[in-house]
C-alpha cells in the first residue's frame, strides 16, 4: 500500500518531545510559567506588547470580539470565503456579520467592495490573510480610521507574515491558529495579540471566565492554553523561519510545473498556510487524486452558504458576492507542509497535470 499524502499535517521532531516531557515532569500543567514564555516570545515574534494564548484560533477570535464589548446588534464586516469562526464569533457575542465579496484573483477580502457595506451599526472589520498571504492592512486601516471601527485581523494561516510598519500598519488585534496543519502547532491551541491595554485586560478575563483576580466581571468561557500545549508552541516557535522557507519552497515548485492559468495571484510575501488552484470538475478531480493516494481540501465555501447561515437569513449575499459565487466550485488545496518529500510533490504534479491534460 502507497503512502497517503495529506494536505497538511504537522513537523515534531525530538526537541519538541522533550519541551513536553519537560512540563509533565513540573509542578505546573497549566496556567503556568510555560505559557507567559509563550506569549513573551510571540510578543517579541510579532511586534505587539499584550498576547492572549486560548485554546484554539477560534477561541483567540471570539476573545477578540468579546473584548470590543459592542452594542447587540452591532455589524461587524467579514470576508465571504473563510472559516466559519470569522464570522461565528460575531453571532456569538450577539451581533451580525455583513459580508464582503472577495478578490476572486486571491480570494483576499475586496477592499474596494467594504466602504459600500458600512452603516451606522458597523463597529468593526475583520479581515483574514487568506492561504497565507497579506490582505490589504493600510487600506482597511485606513477605512477603519476614517469610520471609527476596529480592525481585527484574523491571521490564523499567516503566523510570521504580519510586520507591523509604515507600510502594513498594525490591526488593533490579531489572532492566530496553532492546529496541526498551521506553521507552528500545539496540538490545538491560538492566540490574541493587541497593543491596548484594556483590550487584552478584557481578552484575558474573558479566556478566563470572565474573572479578574477572584471577581467575575463579565460572562467568559474557559479558553486557557495548558502548560503542556505552549511549551510545545514554544519549541515549535523556534523552527518557524525553516518551516516558512519550506513551504515557499514547495509554492516555487508548484508555480513552475502547474499551469499558470489554474493558480491564484500571489505576493511575494505569502507564508503559504495553503497553496490553493483552481480546477474545474473538483469533484471529480478530488476523488481522482484520492483514488491516486493524494488527498486535497476545500478552503472553503462562501461561508453565507453553510446550511446555519442559509437558514439563517444570509442566503442572499449569493447575490451580492459574485465572486465568491465565480470561484467557489473551482478552489481546492494541494499538499503543502514542512516534511513534503521531493518525490511526493513530483507524484502530485504529475497527477495533477495528467488530469488537466485528460479532463
Amino acid at each position: 500500500m502507497s503512502k497517503i499524502i495529506s494536505y497538511g499535517k504537522q513537523f515534531i521532531d525530538e526537541d519538541d518531545i522533550d519541551s513536553v516531557i519537560n512540563v509533565l515532569k513540573s509542578d505546573y500543567l497549566t496556567t503556568g510559567p510555560a505559557v507567559d514564555k509563550f506569549e513573551n516570545e510571540l510578543c517579541e515574534y510579532t511586534g505587539y506588547s499584550h498576547c492572549s494564548v486560548v485554546s484554539s484560533g477560534t477561541a483567540a477570535l471570539h476573545c477578540a470580539m468579546a473584548s470590543l464589548m459592542l452594542p447587540v446588534g452591532s455589524e461587524v464586516i467579514v470576508p465571504a470565503i473563510s472559516f466559519v469562526a470569522t464570522s461565528n464569533v460575531v453571532i456569538y457575542q450577539g451581533c451580525k456579520p455583513v459580508f464582503c465579496d472577495i478578490d476572486e484573483d486571491t480570494l483576499l477580502i475586496n477592499v474596494n467592495k467594504i466602504e459600500s457595506l458600512i452603516n451606522k451599526n458597523t463597529k468593526a472589520i475583520i479581515a483574514m490573510d487568506y492561504a497565507g498571504q497579506r490582505c490589504d492592512y493600510s487600506r482597511i486601516k485606513e477605512i477603519c480610521i476614517k469610520y471609527g471601527l476596529v480592525f481585527i485581523l484574523d491571521a490564523c494561516h499567516s503566523l510570521g507574515n504580519m510586520v507591523p510598519n509604515e507600510e502594513n500598519p498594525e490591526p488593533d488585534i490579531i489572532c492566530y491558529s496553532f492546529h496541526p496543519v498551521k506553521h507552528i502547532t500545539t496540538g490545538e491551541g491560538g492566540a490574541a495579540l493587541t497593543n491596548d491595554d484594556k483590550l487584552h485586560q478584557r481578552m484575558n478575563s474573558f479566556r478566563n471566565h470572565g474573572r479578574f483576580g477572584l471577581e467575575m466581571i463579565q460572562l467568559g468561557f474557559n479558553y486557557r492554553m495548558p502548560d503542556i500545549n505552549a511549551a510545545l508552541g514554544s519549541s515549535q516557535l523556534l523552527s518557524i523561519d525553516d518551516f516558512i522557507e519550506k513551504r515557499r519552497k514547495v509554492a516555487t515548485k508548484y508555480n513552475f510545473n502547474l499551469d499558470a492559468y489554474i493558480q491564484l495571484e500571489q505576493s511575494n510575501n505569502h507564508v503559504y498556510h495553503l497553496y490553493v488552484v483552481k480546477i474545474k470538475n473538483r469533484n471529480k478531480f478530488i476523488k481522482y487524486m484520492r483514488e491516486n493516494d493524494v488527498l486535497c481540501a476545500v478552503h472553503y465555501p462562501p461561508i453565507y452558504s453553510q446550511p446555519y447561515y442559509e437558514f439563517n437569513g444570509y442566503g442572499h449575499y449569493k447575490d451580492l458576492c459574485p465572486a465568491a459565487e465565480k470561484i467557489k466550485d473551482l478552489i481546492v488545496s494541494l499538499p503543502i507542509y514542512y516534511s513534503l518529500e521531493d518525490e511526493e510533490q513530483d507524484k502530485v504534479i504529475k497527477l495533477v497535470n495528467e488530469f488537466m491534460e485528460g479532463k
